[in-house]
């Protein structure tokens, strides 16, 4: 195989997200080629396929060829975090980008790292249970302390601007994260399910020491409003269903939960200063992925939002919602291949 000398990534983006005052207004619309161009030298003698492209944290499914190039259709415009890392998440590179119509996003320059990992599981506390959540966004901010005692603001996720280094991924069936290559120094890790308390941590990642068992429990705030749910199905369209396909609810109104006051004597601790006014972390959108089936249930804050799904190599489908607390909206996607 040919080793990884030169990757040009190339993408048409014919996907654009875009809101207006007074309400949500969500279209996709064709547009020019953009284009992702990241340039390296046999970096560890690593080779192309050994590589993969993630979006927001979700597996694209995408690797680059053997001659380097990597082709995507349909990335959704906006703002993102996309991540091109080994398997093991240990080698790679994470850059913020703001994908705009018709435009192009050069990575050029990016400087692949090999890392430590940030793993653990998130639970969610059931009259006393612990049940695992399945397909969440868990995110890392690096920064640590800094991100919860600076009264700055909060951090946008997925993040708006090149700084700070944000780190997302998706949990698998038992609850199970595993977020990297994190660089050596400190990161604020977080995860959110609406009504429920956020939960954070402090975790330092060294040459010798993972960030492991970074655990989460996730328990009901009584002064959160019932969510809403999205729940139904992604499939082919007039064929059968899309696994692993991801569905997102970009939000009107970003979502800033509070976090367990439980966590925050720790948190404290761990910072070794004084907490900044909550919130710290604004979710601008929440999303989940099918199960084999092809199945989806997301929840969601109640108000407006675009819902869409989306998967490498289909055209991406998008609805507007406007969901009341506790309502629950059945939403199937088919989506027609490119």
């Amino acid at each position: 195989m040919r080793r990884l000398h030169t990757i040009i990534i190339a993408a048409l983006i014919v996907c654009l997200l875009s809101g207006c005052a007074g309400g949500l207004l969500l279209a996709f619309t064709a547009l020019g080629a953009g284009a992702l161009a990241w340039e390296i030298n046999d970096f560890l003698g690593l080779d192309n396929e050994d590589f993969t492209l993630l979006m927001d944290g979700y597996d694209t499914g995408v690797h680059p060829n053997p001659n380097g190039s990597l082709n995507i259709s349909g990335l959704p415009a906006g703002d993102h975090v996309l991540s091109l890392v080994t398997n093991d998440r240990r080698t790679g590179f994470h850059a913020n980008v703001s994908i705009t119509s018709g435009g192009s996003v050069s990575l050029q320059g990016q400087t692949p790292i090999q890392a430590g990992v940030i793993t653990g599981r998130v639970q969610r506390d059931v009259n006393g249970a612990r049940v695992p959540l399945a397909g969440i966004r868990v995110a890392a901010v690096f920064g640590g302390a800094s991100v919860i005692t600076n009264a700055s603001g909060a951090v946008d996720l997925p993040p708006t601007s090149t700084e700070p280094t944000v780190i997302m991924g998706f949990t698998d069936a038992q609850g199970n994260y595993r977020l990297g290559p994190a660089k050596f120094g400190d990161w604020a890790v977080t995860t959110a399910y609406p009504g429920a308390y956020a939960d954070a941590a402090i975790v330092s990642v060294s040459g010798g020491d993972d960030a492991t068992g970074t655990n989460f429990v996730l328990v009901d705030d009584p002064d959160a409003p019932n969510p809403a749910t999205i729940r139904g199905s992604v499939a082919r369209e007039n064929a059968g269903p899309l696994a692993s396909a991801m569905v997102v609810a970009q939000l009107a109104r970003a979502y800033e939960p509070q976090i367990n006051p439980a966590r925050l004597e720790a948190l404290q601790g761990q910072a070794g200063a004084g907490l900044a006014e909550q919130p710290w972390f604004s979710w601008r959108s929440l999303a989940s992925v099918t199960n084999v089936s092809g199945a989806y249930n997301l929840e969601v804050p109640p108000g407006v939002m675009g819902a869409y799904a989306y998967k490498t190599g289909y055209k991406a489908e998008i609805t507007t919602l406007t969901l009341s607390a506790g309502e629950v909206e059945t939403t199937n996607f088919a989506l027609s291949p490119r």
